[in-house]
């Protein structure tokens, strides 16, 4: 199933804060880090990945089964904090889930594998 993903595109952030976004696409082999503070970046990273790492990373990324994550997690108790979104691009088609405040539960998972391969040094985080 992981064989026809073509690209995922991660983003989180918080309110006023501003928002990280990494962009993996596995059909070019690259990933691409950004930092938001308004309606420019404040810092982009991008790098190019082997075809060793990617399928290490895929092989990981299914113990998340982030595939099978419900479309929304919404705490309707508090409107202030944590956003995020992951779309999911196959051959097929184009699946977005997204949160506010709530997260599904293999998501500690998921971030730490999306900073392993996407980000290359100490100075990038995700959240």
């Amino acid at each position: 199933m992981h064989q026809e993903l073509k690209q995922l595109n991660v983003s989180i952030g918080r309110y006023f804060e501003g928002y990280t976004t990494i962009e993996i696409d596995l059909v070019k082999g690259q990933s691409t880090f950004s930092q938001w503070g308004g309606s420019a970046p404040k810092k982009v990273a991008s790098q190019t990945l082997s075809e060793e790492v990617m399928a290490n990373f895929l092989e990981s990324l299914a113990q998340t089964d982030f595939l099978n994550w419900d479309k929304t997690y919404l705490n309707s108790e508090s409107y202030e904090g944590t956003r995020w979104s992951v779309e999911i691009i196959t051959n097929e088609n184009r699946t977005k889930k997204y949160g506010e405040n709530k997260f599904p539960k293999e998501w500690n998972l998921f971030c730490d594998l999306i900073e392993e391969l996407a980000l290359n040094n100490e100075e990038n985080s995700l959240v």
